[in-house]
């Protein structure tokens, strides 16, 4: 491909560390809300409580089927066109 390594590397790199500030960032603040939601002052509970949510919607993302969801919408617009 002849592309260089360092730029596709540095983009890539900024990127994903971006990606993760914003997910770090938005579990600190998770656990806060859940904290306060719930009125627990230790830090453990909100935490085990945000990773229980966390693992769910992780099962969720990986057995729903995207395809069958989302495949009726983009053949209806095919038949259209």
């Amino acid at each position: 491909m002849r592309y260089s390594v360092v730029k596709a590397f540095i983009p890539a790199f900024i990127g994903k560390f971006i990606l993760n500030l914003i997910i770090v960032y938005s579990g600190v603040f998770l656990v806060d809300v859940i904290g306060d939601a719930v009125g627990i002052t230790t830090d453990w509970l909100p935490v085990v409580i945000s990773t229980i949510l966390g693992v769910v919607v992780f099962i969720f993302m990986l057995k729903f089927d995207w395809q069958k969801y989302f495949g009726k919408y983009f053949t209806n617009s095919a038949k259209n066109d």
